[in-house]
């Protein structure tokens, strides 16, 4: 019989290990509330989704953000002041599944000045062609609790927005649209209980829809439809004559809304710009002058290499990882008596390959299809797959784990003993073989025990039955037959008077002679002293003619020259 252990769903308890948060450290006081935060960095490629409370497992401050596969995460607003924050992570690996750790928590520090200024982040200070829908995006001021926005058409200007109060935000939708071919002039303060932020600088940017004669450009790297792309790339375009700069916007979509990395630059080349795998993306280049931008420009796309994850789903914002789990034991015993072994597997899966690794480290393969036949001991691999149709290309998800299999020759009883205590009887049974055993009395059926020792047990004759619970055989020895614990004196006295002077085993019991070997007698420490035949006057008490003292005394014997039988007895003088 083969034994395995399934384990169901994304807890394997053997992989999971959870991180130490270091940065900073379980239970660190006065953190600074703009620190970043780290962990430990567990092996392979796991993404991180890092949540953080005022409660253990909160997400009141932020709730399950990616950090990808770096371990370290900065608060996009900061942290409140003078407040325990709790840390825990979901890892998700491509062996492991996912699973959840509260890693610690800190105490963060209290802020006793206003916040420093901050800067526009979209769009830029002296930007031009905005469009007059523009959200005001800004970047996180150290800390800050609030900011207060005010927007005019003129240097100090507030006709459109006075320091209106956006709260803990970073970003501004203004009430309609902005006014076209007009410098927009911004001002944010940021706050906190302390105070504002002292002199920020105003900031403006122009919204024009004027157009001029510019051309549009294309991409050279990657072209238009390209596959396979690295997931780390600078994009690059042909140069249009007449442009002083390109307004380039990557998104995940065709739409502004999905429009994720923005850029102005005046060469034809963006800085490197980190992707994910498994991805379709749109960029549109828009070429500028001071006369406008180019008009009529379309997007165009390309796809990065294709995986099977981690990777994000565009549609559920969930991570997703292609490869199947494989949840086989490591271990697998083999009956020796029920040679061929049947193997299943129940993880889920596309497909199956199992294999047997020789000895040079070269694979066999010996089924494709879930269920195996093992008739051996020895190394294996067990793989699983599933396929995946992803931007016109298939590809397969594999999960491969090694185990080992070994023969069981099921249960081999060596000894039982039988040993009086206090009247009643204490067996042990030792067993030879490779599995895991269960033992009972004198009832093949049991109930069986994990123990293989019995203890007070009435005085008689009992059978010892063990069993391999993976079911490879079962083993029985007959322990104490036809001799009773009343068949040895209790005591013997030999000083001289021939009443009780010797000590010895009775030559029969009942109508049956007694089969027994030497009676081999020990000291209450356990040194041998002599042996005694079982039709021998008995012992006198002296070992070399040197008379021992009273004590207790021990014997051992072999009784139908399998059984062994121990006690022990008295000398009194």
């Amino acid at each position: 019989m083969v034994h395995i252990i399934f384990l169901v769903g994304f807890s394997l308890c053997q992989a999971q290990v959870c991180p130490q948060l270091i940065g900073p450290v379980n239970d660190e006081e006065n953190v600074s509330v703009t620190t970043d935060i780290s962990w430990e960095k567990l092996s392979g490629q796991s993404i991180y989704l890092i949540s953080l409370g005022t409660t253990p497992g909160g997400t009141d401050i932020i709730d399950q953000k990616t950090s990808g596969t770096f371990a370290n995460f900065t608060p996009p607003k900061g942290l409140p002041e003078k407040t325990r924050i709790y840390v825990s992570l979901r890892v998700i690996g491509t062996d492991l599944g996912g699973f959840d750790c509260e890693i610690g928590s800190f105490v963060t520090e209290d802020v006793l000045a206003p916040p420093s200024c901050t800067m526009l982040r979209d769009p830029l200070h002296n930007a031009i062609f905005v469009r007059e829908e523009v959200n005001i995006v800004w970047n996180y001021a150290p800390f800050a609790t609030g900011y207060r926005v005010t927007l005019g058409t003129t240097p100090g200007g507030s006709n459109i927005v006075e320091d209106y109060n956006v709260g803990n935000s970073l970003f501004y939708d203004p009430p309609s649209d902005l006014p076209v071919n007009a410098i927009i002039y911004v001002k944010i303060i940021p706050y906190n209980e302390n105070g504002a932020a002292p002199s920020c600088s105003e900031e403006s940017f122009t919204v024009r829809t004027v157009s001029s004669s510019l051309g549009c450009t294309r991409l050279t790297y990657p072209l238009d439809g390209a596959i396979e792309i690295p997931k780390t790339i600078e994009l690059e375009w042909v140069p249009v004559e007449g442009a002083s700069g390109y307004k380039v916007s990557v998104s995940i979509s065709p739409f502004p809304i999905d429009v994720f990395y923005t850029a102005f630059v005046e060469d034809t080349n963006t800085d490197t710009i980190e992707l994910e795998s498994t991805h379709k993306y749109y960029v549109t280049i828009l070429p500028y002058n001071d006369a406008g931008e180019a008009l009529g420009c379309t997007s165009e796309s390309f796809t990065t290499v294709v995986d099977c994850g981690p990777f994000t789903d565009d549609l559920t914002g969930e991570i997703v990882i292609l490869n199947p789990i494989a949840t086989l034991q490591d271990q697998i015993s083999l009956c020796n008596n029920q040679l061929p072994n049947i193997l299943k597997a129940t993880d889920r899966a596309d497909g199956y390959r199992w294999y047997k690794i020789g000895s040079n480290g070269a694979t066999d393969l010996i089924s494709e299809n879930e269920v195996v036949e093992l008739y051996e001991p020895g190394l294996y691999l067990y793989e699983l797959y599933n396929r995946a149709v992803l931007f016109e290309k298939t590809i397969e998800c594999t999960t491969t784990s090694e185990f080992t299999v070994f023969l069981d020759e099921g249960p081999n009883i060596t000894k039982a003993t039988a040993t009086e205590i206090s009247g009643y009887l204490k067996i042990t049974v030792e067993v030879e073989g490779t599995g895991t055993f269960e033992y009972s009395l004198n009832n093949a059926e049991g109930p069986f025990q994990s123990s293989n020792v019995f203890e007070d047990i009435p005085l008689g004759s009992y059978t010892v039955f063990v069993r391999d619970t993976d079911g490879c055989g079962i083993s029985e020895r007959i322990v104490q037959e036809n001799i009773e614990i009343e068949d040895f004196p209790k005591f013997f006295t030999p000083n001289g008077d021939g009443i009780n002077d010797f000590w010895k085993l009775r030559e029969r019991i009942g109508n049956k002679k007694t089969q027994a070997g030497p009676i081999s007698i020990f000291d209450r420490y356990g040194v041998f002293l002599l042996q005694i035949e079982i039709d021998s006057q008995g012992w006198d008490g002296t070992v070399n003619g040197r008379p021992l003292p009273s004590s207790e005394y021990w014997f051992e014997v072999l009784v139908d020259n399998e059984k062994e039988f121990n006690g022990h007895f008295s000398l009194k003088r």
